[in-house]
């Protein structure tokens, strides 16, 4: 087995894999995430008379991580500062005291090559060693929390689908879409809807997603959009921007929630999460006539 911590804010990487060889290197007590948390339920003191209210919530995932630090044949650093080396890549905290979040990627040796991550965790038990003196080989472990306690497929295991503007709020454009009209298209206007039953780019779009836990959409724009939004028929989620996106911006929406244009905190507000359940999803996508853009949505399943 071998597994992947991947450092989110940078995608830096600290692999460990169960091969003697290496300064980092798994320790067998180190286990594999059983199957999805369950619903937990808890009494709540909910006032100054006494009473308690019972409340249901998701069980956050603790995970440990055990490793074996080493000098080998195939190291040139001294096992001090491979302890620092790590250290440093499990620093709890970004400059600006935030915390880091990092995703644990795992990869079996079993007959199917499976493989699953853990995404979004805190550190809860910072990295630590213990050695002795003169010794050339430590033992480590540090300890995570996933507020998600659910594992996801890597690879290509996700569904990924282009949508296009379903339809304009401006009435010289045309209408919202409708269940049974379709549209035509236009390059320079978006969905013009001309033409009853015509089908097209613009259209809702159904896709049918595998999972045992509502997940978020990742969302990312290409082209022009002009208050744009997005949105899950099939639950009622949806994300909305408003202000106008130009040929050239990409707006991006991941996973965690973070937007961002261009690379940085859009100056125009949005709101919402996009979500997609287990079964079949209805998407949308809403614009002020002159869109012709589209967007990008990236759905991975939990299990």
């Amino acid at each position: 087995m071998k597994i992947v911590v991947v450092r989110e804010s940078d995608q830096e990487t600290f692999e460990l894999s169960a091969f003697p060889v290496g300064g980092y290197v798994l320790d067998p007590s180190s286990d594999i995430p059983g199957s999805t948390a369950l619903d937990v339920t808890g009494y709540e003191y909910s006032g100054r008379d006494g009473g308690y209210n019972t409340s249901s919530r998701l069980q956050r995932r603790a995970y440990s991580l055990a490793l074996k630090v080493r000098e080998d044949y195939t190291t040139t650093l001294g096992l001090f500062e491979l302890i620092f080396q790590a250290q440093r890549f499990f620093d709890p905290h970004n400059d600006d005291l935030t915390s880091n979040l990092y995703t644990l990627e795992f990869y079996t040796n079993d007959r199917t090559q499976s493989s699953f991550m853990l995404r979004h965790g805190t550190i809860s038990v910072p990295f630590g060693a213990k050695t002795l003196v003169g010794e050339h080989i430590a033992d480590a472990q540090i300890s995570f929390i996933f507020g998600d306690p659910y594992l996801y497929p890597i690879g290509d295991s996700g569904l990924s689908v282009q949508l296009y503007a379903g339809g304009q709020d401006d009435t010289i454009s045309g209408r919202m879409w409708d269940a049974t009209n379709g549209a035509t298209w236009s390059s320079t206007l978006g969905k013009l809807w001309l033409t009853s039953g015509t089908g097209g780019n613009g259209d809702p779009l159904t896709v049918d997603v595998s999972t045992v836990a509502t997940v978020p959409v990742s969302i990312v724009t290409s082209g022009q959009l002009i208050n744009p939004t997005i949105t899950n028929l099939t639950n009622g989620s949806s994300f909305q921007y408003s202000g106008t996106l130009e040929a050239t911006d990409v707006l991006t929406v991941d996973t965690t929630g973070l937007v961002l244009l261009n690379g940085y905190p859009p100056a125009y507000t949005y709101s919402g999460t996009l979500t997609a359940q287990d079964g079949n999803n209805t998407f949308v996508m809403s614009a002020v006539g002159g869109s012709p853009g589209y967007v990008t949505l990236s759905i991975m399943g939990a299990f």
